[in-house]
C-alpha cells in the first residue's frame, strides 16, 4: 500500500540520534501508510484531517487536538480519507528517554502503560490540559524555525516538558470510561494480549483458539482485518522484535535467545533473523543496528520495506 497524490507543503524538522520532529501537511489525499513498526517511540499530535490510526488491532478515529501515542515495536497503520492531513510527529529513541528520566520520574511510563494494555493509545484532553500541551508544541515549532545559539538545549528542555505533561495526563486517563475507539474487536485484542504474553510458548493457531475459546476461521479473518497481518506474520514479527531486544541487552547467548523467543529450530531462527535484519544475530549482538535515515524518510513518505 502506498499513498495517493501525497505532497509536503510545510516541513520543519531536526534530526539527531535521539529524536526527530516533523510538522507535516498534506493536501492531496486520500492516502494510507502500510502496516509497519519500528524501534523508536512515536507521538502524533493531530491538528486537522479525517484520519484513522490502527495500532495493534485497536482502531482510533482522530479528532483535531487528539494525541496518538505509539509504543516502540507496536504494529500500526494510518489512513487519511480526506484531502487535508496536518500533524506534528515526534519520534524518540528509547536511550534518549532513558537519559532524561530519573529514578523518581520514568518518562517511558506513558508508553509502558500501553504495552501492558492498562490504557489506550489515544489521549483526548480537556481544554485546560490541551492548552498546556499546545503551548509547549508552539515553543518547539518556534525553535525549529531557526538554528540560533542553544537550539539543541532548548529542544531537549521542551521535549522533557512535553513528556512530563503527557505522562501526567496519561496517568489521569487510566480511570476514564469514555470509549474513544471505533471498530475494535474484543476477540482480536484478547488475541494480541495472549500472543505478546506467551511468545516463548506454543502459539499454533490451534493452541491459541483452544485457550481463547474461539473459532479458527473467524479469528484468522478478524485478526487480519484488524491488525493488518496474519496471525502467523504477527507472531513472527513479535518474536523477532523480542530477539532484537534480548540481543541488545546482551545477557543471553544467541542459542538461549532463540528458545526464549519461541523459535524451536535454531537454524530457522538464524535464517529468519538474518533475512529480516540483513545481519546475523551474532553480528547484530556485537555491532547493533542503527536505523538509517533513509528508512525513517521512507516512513514519512508512506512506504515501508518490512
Amino acid at each position: 500500500m502506498v499513498n495517493s497524490g501525497k505532497i509536503f507543503n510545510d516541513r520543519q524538522y531536526i534530526v539527531s540520534n535521539n529524536y526527530k520532529i516533523m510538522h507535516l501537511q498534506d493536501d492531496k489525499g486520500p492516502m494510507e501508510f502500510a502496516e509497519h513498526y519500528h524501534d523508536f517511540y512515536e507521538i502524533c499530535f493531530h491538528y486537522a484531517g479525517e484520519v484513522e490510526y490502527k495500532v495493534e488491532g485497536r482502531v482510533y478515529r482522530l479528532q483535531p487536538s487528539d494525541i496518538l501515542i505509539v509504543n516502540k515495536q507496536n504494529t500500526h497503520y494510518v489512513y487519511s480519507s480526506g484531502k487535508y492531513f496536518d500533524r506534528l510527529m515526534l519520534m524518540l529513541s528509547p536511550s534518549f528517554i532513558e537519559s532524561i528520566s530519573t529514578e523518581k520520574t520514568n518518562l517511558k511510563e506513558c508508553f509502558d502503560s500501553i504495552e501492558n494494555r492498562r490504557r489506550k493509545n489515544l489521549l483526548r484532553l480537556n481544554p485546560f490540559n490541551h492548552a498546556k500541551i499546545w503551548n509547549t508544541l508552539f515553543k518547539i515549532e518556534n525553535v525549529l524555525k531557526n538554528d540560533a545559539y542553544g537550539v539543541d538545549i532548548l529542544l531537549r528542555n521542551y521535549i522533557c516538558e512535553l513528556l512530563v505533561q503527557l505522562n501526567r495526563y496519561a496517568a489521569e486517563s487510566y480511570m476514564e470510561s469514555i470509549d474513544i475507539d471505533s471498530g475494535n474487536s474484543k476477540m482480536v485484542e484478547a488475541t494480541v494480549t495472549y500472543i505478546n504474553n506467551n511468545l516463548a510458548t506454543d502459539l499454533s493457531l490451534d493452541n491459541i483458539c483452544k485457550n481463547l475459546f474461539v473459532s479458527k476461521y473467524h479469528l484468522s479473518r478478524e485478526f487480519k482485518k484488524c491488525v493488518g497481518y496474519t496471525i502467523h506474520q504477527y507472531i513472527l514479527i513479535k518474536r523477532l522484535l523480542m530477539a532484537e531486544s534480548l540481543l541488545h541487552d546482551g545477557t543471553l547467548s544467541v542459542s538461549e535467545i532463540c528458545h526464549s523467543c519461541g523459535f524451536e529450530d535454531y537454524t530457522n531462527f538464524i535464517r529468519t533473523f538474518t533475512k529480516h535484519y540483513g545481519v546475523s544475530p551474532g553480528k547484530f549482538s556485537k555491532y547493533g543496528l542503527l536505523l538509517k535515515e533513509d528508512y525513517v524518510n521512507d516512513l514519512e513518505m508512506g512506504f515501508t520495506s518490512l
